[in-house]
């Protein structure tokens, strides 16, 4: 195994821990607005509660971004591990080792 394989997997792993967190991140903003909308003083805020409000991700940078429903994200994330391996064999040939 050469160094830019090992740094392709480790590129690889980095990328899907990122997938991981934000999947997590949006899925608990969901989760947490749907149970807070109901308490929303509508004087106050009068726009629904958004995935966004609760997001540990900056807001600013949430707004940049799309959020993916969870099918979305496994299909990406399944189009990037078969890159991933693409990309391994190519280098490789298929050999470990």
């Amino acid at each position: 195994m050469t160094p830019r394989d090992i740094e392709i997997m480790v590129e690889a792993a980095r990328a899907e821990q990122d997938r991981d967190w934000q999947y997590r991140d949006a899925l608990n903003g969901k989760l947490c607005a749907t149970i807070a909308e109901p308490y929303r003083d509508k004087d106050q805020h009068p726009d629904p509660f958004t995935a966004a409000d609760f997001m540990i991700m900056p807001k600013d940078q949430v707004e940049k971004q799309t959020v993916q429903e969870p099918q979305e994200m496994i299909d990406e994330q399944i189009r990037k591990s078969i890159s991933t391996m693409k990309n391994w064999v190519a280098t490789t040939g298929g050999k470990h080792g």
